[in-house]
């Protein structure tokens, strides 16, 4: 079910012992296996990784550079799994020697099911999205359940989804699969590649501005490097993010941002009234509040931050705010809409790269209260961030340090 994403669970946790310093013997003796067949183990983990991770010498395995990033990203992983299993009431305070029997009844197949379904949200999503059958997808969730002694689904007559113990072990489970996969991504850096893919969640401010001009920057350098941009609700990329299937967020940030993340101010942007370049309007000094009211407006939904600046820019002249001709948060229809016709648009403007999306359109002379808006670089406080996001993140910070607030 796993397919050729991620390597033997078991495996990893053998290599794990004797990359600590546990020779193969007593690896196999904690294990109840034969020798052989803790170094057939080893074997099919330097297979999958593509790379010799020990060195073997007379006085036993040495470990090589590669097993020292593989045993960091393997540890992590074991860590993540843990928290899992002790999010089972009953196993909080679990000892050291059942932590390690429930591990051991763990596969990677059924942690692959598990995440598909908290994803997908159901047996017949999930396991098409796996490119499996439902049976399986029941036989790989029915054997986790059995392993840690815990329902994880609600099973209904139409169907089933997971239950709020089955979320958050998902939630960790799937960090503690991705650890597995950058580990790959880390064994190819210490060869000089730098390669995969940087996944990020951007609002659009950013993703017309400090972001795209990071995106060519690092990718001019790094060719081999790919970048997956998300744009949803702030609340969405924020659970993503969490989750760990975005390594970062570049966009504005809501007050008191959970302790779970790393906050760091980038730039700032300015709101600013958008018109076309043939508009009444365009051009003009000393625009009152009143009469920027009697034009048709584009709008964003309420209690967003740029409806609350509109808002606020009426009000403080004494002026009932206009009712929107239209709302929405697509800057495609609204940039549609100024375009064809005498409408007005609050919107976010970059002083980053070409903002192409603003071709055509010409900034008001009115000043917007409170117009500077933060961009701020989000991450998870326990990520481990692999070189090319490193290179990612120092790239971001080079593109504003040239481009001052």
């Amino acid at each position: 079910m796993a397919g050729q994403s991620f390597p033997n669970l078991r495996h990893a946790r053998l290599f794990l012992m004797v990359a600590g310093g546990a020779s193969v013997h007593a690896t196999a003796r904690h294990a109840g296996l034969t020798q052989p067949a803790v170094t057939l183990c080893l074997a099919a983990l330097e297979n999958f990784y593509g790379v010799a991770l020990f060195e073997r010498r007379p006085t036993g395995l040495t470990p090589t550079k590669y097993a020292t990033v593989l045993s960091e990203r393997v540890a992590r992983c074991i860590a993540f799994l843990t928290r899992a299993i002790r999010k089972v009431p009953r196993e909080a305070d679990a000892g050291p020697q059942r932590i390690e029997k429930l591990l051991r009844a763990l596969t990677v197949g059924q942690l692959v099911a598990l995440v598909a379904m908290e994803r997908q949200g159901g047996f017949a999503a999930a396991a098409e999205s796996l490119g499996v059958r439902v049976p399986s997808l029941h036989r790989a969730l029915g054997g986790l359940e059995s392993a840690i002694g815990v329902e994880l689904l609600y099973r209904e007559k139409r169907g089933a989804r997971l239950n709020t113990l089955g979320h958050e072990i998902a939630l960790l489970a799937n960090l503690g699969l991705e650890e597995l996969r950058l580990a790959a991504a880390e064994v190819k850096e210490l060869d000089g590649l730098i390669e995969g893919t940087v996944t990020i969640g951007a609002v659009r401010a950013s993703a017309g501005g400090v972001l795209s001009a990071a995106i060519l920057r690092l990718s001019a350098r790094h060719p081999r490097a790919r970048f997956s941009v998300t744009n949803d609700q702030y609340e969405e990329m924020l659970l993503e993010l969490r989750a760990g299937r975005l390594d970062c967020m570049v966009s504005t940030a809501r007050p008191n941002v959970p302790a779970d993340f790393t906050t760091e101010e980038l730039c700032q942007t300015d709101v600013r009234i958008i018109c076309r370049r043939d508009h009444p309007l365009a051009g003009r000094r000393n625009i009152s509040a009143r009469e920027l009211a009697t034009y048709r407006w584009i709008g964003n939904p309420p209690r967003t931050g740029i409806a609350i600046r509109f808002r606020a820019m009426f009000e403080e002249e004494g002026v009932t705010p206009p009712e929107f001709t239209a709302q929405s948060e697509l800057f495609e229809l609204t940039r549609s809409l100024v375009l064809s016709g005498e409408f007005l648009a609050l919107t976010v403007r970059s002083d980053f790269g070409t903002d192409y999306e603003h071709q055509g359109l010409v900034a008001l002379d009115r000043p917007v209260p409170n117009a500077r808006r933060p961009i701020w670089l989000i991450c998870r406080h326990n990520w481990k961030p692999t070189r090319l996001h490193e290179l990612f993140v120092e790239t971001l910070r080079e593109v504003t340090r040239r481009h001052p607030a």
